[in-house]
């Protein structure tokens, strides 16, 4: 558990560090506060995101003292496309092309809000970290036998071993 919470805080540490490196080494302007501002907001926005995270370790930690059924009905297209609004920062920082597919109708499936989320951070996290340059990602929802949410990307894949 302690690998993964490691795991999931790396990405958006590694967010904000870079752009503190950037403007301590003036490849943001510094002097002017209209160009500071989105530089400070996904800084903000990454710090929170890293509290969020330290949020949900203490839930999970409660939860396996006292486990709660996760039933909660979820509309995967909403997800899907906050995730992407999430990611949204680390894909420009890194000159990403994101995407959503959702299908015309609605998609539900039962789970924790917050776990799916979660595991969707962290794949499109890795996805935009890993695919090299201009990576295209796209989070896909759709419905055959079963309801799912994929995160496809041009990358070189995982090597088998």
């Amino acid at each position: 558990m302690l690998q993964a919470v490691a795991h999931d805080l790396r990405s958006p540490l590694a967010v904000a560090s870079g752009y503190v490196r950037m403007l301590r080494e003036g490849a943001i302007d510094a002097t002017s506060s209209d160009a500071m501002t989105s530089p400070l907001d996904v800084v903000e926005e990454k710090l929170a995101e890293c509290r969020r995270l330290v949020n949900e370790l203490l839930v999970a930690a409660r939860r396996e003292a006292s486990p709660v059924p996760a039933n909660v009905v979820l509309n995967l297209a909403e997800i899907a496309e906050r995730a992407v609004d999430r990611a949204w920062p680390r894909a420009l920082l890194v000159g990403a092309h994101l995407a959503v597919e959702t299908p015309q109708g609605l998609v539900t499936a039962r789970g924790d809000p917050a776990d799916v989320d979660r595991i969707l951070n962290n794949l499109l996290a890795n996805a935009l970290e890993h695919v090299g340059e201009r990576p295209r990602v796209t989070v896909i929802v759709g419905s055959d036998s079963t309801p799912f949410i994929s995160v496809a990307d041009d990358g070189r894949g995982i090597a088998a071993e």
